[in-house]
């Protein structure tokens, strides 16, 4: 199941901080395409930040958490993609660039896009 990248999200300012976002990387991507310029609005998961560790218990679906490299290891395969002018205007998600590039999260684990009815995963603690 796809996140709604346009659902609304509980509080004005940070849904709109989003939708112009989505928006930007959708209309820079139309009008920079032919220049062959990729514009890809890239999409963590549930990243177990230092913030996240300290406020969070345990019990929280730490198995399905993605460390900060995640993402990062995205924008590198996205980097090194001689295609990656197909996907401009796009919002794409760290977990889908895994299984697509074959890349995984510092501990190996390959994270799914974060589902909190998802089964228990193992976790290395």
């Amino acid at each position: 199941m796809h996140p709604d990248t346009s659902a609304y999200r509980g509080q004005v300012l940070w849904d709109l901080g989003h939708e112009f976002l989505n928006r930007l990387v959708a209309d820079m991507g139309r009008e920079l395409k032919q220049s062959k310029v990729a514009v890809v609005g890239l999409n963590p998961g549930f990243m177990r930040t230092e913030r996240v560790l300290i406020h969070m218990s345990r019990e929280f679906r730490f198995d399905l958490s993605e460390s900060p490299e995640y993402v990062g290891r995205a924008a590198t395969a996205l980097a090194g993609d001689p295609n990656v002018v197909s996907k401009t205007g796009q919002l794409l998600w760290a977990a889908e660039l895994a299984t697509q590039y074959g890349f995984t999260d510092i501990d190996g684990r390959v994270i799914p896009l974060f589902d909190p009815n998802a089964p228990l995963q193992p976790y290395p603690c």
